[in-house]
């Protein structure tokens, strides 16, 4: 028991024993993340040059919206998005379609900015190299028996046995820069770094369904907690001048998304995120009451909404109790699996 153990003797045995038996699986992610950095001194696999690669399969829809963002084109526009993607070797009849709000793309400027196979190599890189980021703020987060420089050489690697990671990694999804954003986040809130925590907050936006639990839960806890607010106001801040920023270089980029969102046409039928069911409650709402091909739609507002009361009702509840972090944790937990898609 980790995290129990008062002495912390127990803290390095157990990690031992836990990365011994998982040592497989933690080779196998080791040597694939060094394998294809492009800044390994002896790569054994080959640089990042055509989608098919490790880490590029989901980086394609981020890069191609760009490509469409830059031309003043729509990055939400199914069809385009297949014309594009088909051209980089994608070979599936649907094209795999960016729904995160366009102000993502202004973030990753400056990695999208390169061609596809240099591109995903930075992007790879910078996921590695965020790793080590989040395990610290974590570490600072969570009260371990010690936190001594050794410790952080046991954490790390056992981090890279964690799959959904790995998968994120070999995928070239956000989920690293998404858990970096999370806990440095609340780090910044405990800790009253707001300026630090301001800018993990609005990093949140970049996943709709993540930022409005997570932001009702700091609103809520802001009105007995005053200090929150100092964190909150810049994020708010910054959070416009992205939103500015993107409509100033692409005026019609945020209208497109909500459009987007409805559903685009491609090849004769409408393609739009009620036409994706993830592996979420909402997903598995969907297919149980699904007749044949005809999915229902109303769980997509019905069961985020249940889930948005569930964090109001927590958070009221618990107003008076110092559990921000729990909170913090349970509302992630509540916002993947109530997510609309």
């Amino acid at each position: 028991m980790i995290g129990v153990d008062p002495s912390g003797q127990l803290f390095y045995p157990a990690s031992g024993c836990i990365a011994f038996i998982i040592l497989p699986t933690f080779s196998q992610t080791a040597h694939a993340l060094i394998a294809s950095c492009p800044l390994s001194p002896t790569p054994t696999m080959p640089p990042i040059t055509h989608l098919g690669q490790f880490g590029t399969h989901d980086f394609i829809e981020y890069w191609t919206a760009f490509r469409l963002f830059l031309e003043q084109d729509n990055p939400y526009d199914a069809e385009r998005m297949l014309l594009l993607q088909t051209q980089l070797g994608w070979t599936a009849q649907k094209p795999l379609m960016m729904w995160n709000p366009p102000w993502l793309l202004l973030l990753l400027s400056p990695i999208l900015w390169w061609d596809f196979g240099t591109a995903a190599s930075i992007w790879l890189a910078v996921n590695i190299l965020l790793i080590p980021l989040t395990i610290v703020f974590t570490f600072n987060l969570l009260k371990f028996p010690s936190r001594a420089p050794s410790d952080y050489l046991i954490a790390i690697p056992l981090a890279c046995t964690f799959f959904p990671l790995y998968n994120s990694l070999k995928v070239g999804q956000l989920g690293g820069l998404l858990s970096l954003a999370c806990v440095g986040g609340i780090w910044g809130i405990i800790r009253r770094r707001h300026v630090v925590a301001a800018a993990f907050v609005a990093l949140w936006s970049i996943k709709v369904h993540l930022f409005l639990p997570l932001a009702l839960l700091l609103f809520f806890r802001s009105i007995r907690h005053r200090h929150i607010w100092r964190a909150m106001g810049p994020a708010g801040a910054l959070l416009g001048i992205l939103i500015f920023a993107t409509e100033l270089i692409h005026p019609h980029a945020i209208t497109q998304w909500r459009a987007g969102i409805e559903g685009g046409q491609i090849n004769g039928r409408v393609e739009g995120v009620d036409q994706w069911i993830g592996t979420t409650l909402t997903g598995a709402v969907r297919l149980l009451f699904a007749r044949g091909e005809l999915v229902p739609v109303w769980p997509m507002i019905i069961v985020p909404a249940i889930g948005i009361c569930i964090v109001a009702i927590l958070t009221i509840r618990t107003q008076s109790k110092d559990i921000f972090p729990q909170l913090s944790i349970l509302t992630i937990l509540i916002s993947a699996c109530f997510a609309p898609f």
